[in-house]
């Protein structure tokens, strides 16, 4: 009756927990006869309360706002009835939707999903009623004690959640997860270094897809920071993240771009090279500021300041790293930098690589008053 609905409106006005979105595509890609279309399926309003019904042992360690789906259709022959193409295969995968790529027949997805490191954390709490009494060196014990017994049975939930097929080991997961440098002590992430994990999935776009499943190989890297752009070409993929760098000049924690390098040329992702881009290097602005050429990647990023500031708000630069070969180790060593490129206070806008150049569009914001 009238009273009702007011009374449900006014619990939650303009909250309709039954709302679900239509689904989003992300991103095409194409490969001779073979469509792949990246497809998001948003969870609605339920993606901030998804999971809170269940009890606190069972919920979802994964927060993933909305489903992904990779589905890979033929277009030999594009019906003009308005019938639809025909789907040779489908999968859900794990995570929110970064980028995705087509290197020859071997499609790429990256993708975040988000820790709910806080389901692990609560055990540990200084607050925890258990720890009540306890002096400081007491509650340490206790709560180390608590972590060893609660770590196992987190990771499976984690790993479950993810869906992650591991085989056993864990070649295709970096093992660096800190996003920060520099000579400081001080943890920038917040105790959270699992926060995020991202992950590249690569699979065969020209494959028969037996009972129409698509398979997937997987390989990634848990972040503290935030995934800032992706960048995919001659059969490597980047991620570039930003992280803090402790400026002891300063006493200051500056922005920071590290970034991981996945080999691609095989069937499975494989993590081989990381670095980070050094010299006040600010923050990459998009995909397109991100290069391979001739054994180097070169990346182009923009610091920005806005308090305290003498002289350019901004800095913009290229940084050259040289990508390792086989036995040269993993870390990308940084070979070259630019001095600030455009005028004072300037951003970069536009970069285009084009063989050994780059051409680069800069331009100054402002915020007129009249």
């Amino acid at each position: 009756n009238r009273r009702d609905r007011r009374e449900a409106s006014s619990i939650a006005p303009g909250w309709n927990p039954c709302h679900k979105p239509k689904p989003r595509i992300l991103s095409l890609l194409l490969e001779g006869t073979r469509l792949t279309v990246i497809v998001s399926e948003d969870h609605g309003y339920r993606s901030w309360y998804h999971g809170y019904e269940t009890d606190e042992a069972t919920r979802p360690v994964i927060d993933d706002h909305s489903k992904l789906f990779i589905r890979v259709y033929n277009v030999s022959s594009v019906p003009i009835d308005g019938s639809p193409l025909q789907l040779l295969g489908e999968k859900e995968i794990k995570g929110n939707y970064d980028s995705a790529r087509s290197v020859g027949d071997t499609g790429l997805v990256v993708t975040t999903s988000h820790i709910k490191m806080w389901l692990f954390g609560n055990d540990l709490y200084r607050s925890d009623p258990r720890y009540c009494g306890m002096n400081s060196t007491e509650y340490v014990a206790a709560a180390g004690e608590v972590a060893q017994n609660i770590t196992g049975r987190f990771l499976e939930r984690m790993l479950k959640d993810m869906q992650l097929q591991l085989g056993g080991t864990c070649d295709g997961i970096f093992q660096v997860a800190a996003m920060q440098s520099g000579e400081s002590d001080e943890d920038q992430s917040g105790g959270n270094l699992l926060s995020q994990f991202v992950q590249v999935l690569s699979f065969d776009m020209s494959s028969d897809f037996e009972n129409g499943t698509i398979s997937t190989n997987v390989a990634g890297a848990f972040n503290s920071g935030w995934l800032s752009s992706v960048y995919a070409s001659q059969g490597f993929v980047a991620t570039l993240n930003q992280g803090s760098h402790y400026n002891s000049t300063t006493d200051s924690w500056d922005s920071a771009t590290f970034i991981r390098g996945f080999n691609v040329t095989g069937a499975t992702p494989v993590p081989f090279c990381y670095a980070e881009v050094k010299g006040r290097p600010g923050l990459p602005n998009n995909p397109y500021v991100t290069d391979l050429y001739q054994g180097h990647l070169r990346v182009v990023t923009t610091e920005r300041r806005w308090r305290n500031v003498e002289g350019s708000r901004t800095t913009n630069k290229i940084f050259i790293l040289k990508v390792p070969k086989a036995g040269e180790g993993q870390e990308m060593i940084q070979t070259a930098e630019t001095e600030h490129l455009g005028k004072p206070n300037e951003g970069v806008e536009a970069v285009r690589f084009i063989g050994p150049k780059a051409y680069i569009v800069t331009f100054e914001r402002t915020d007129p008053f009249y």
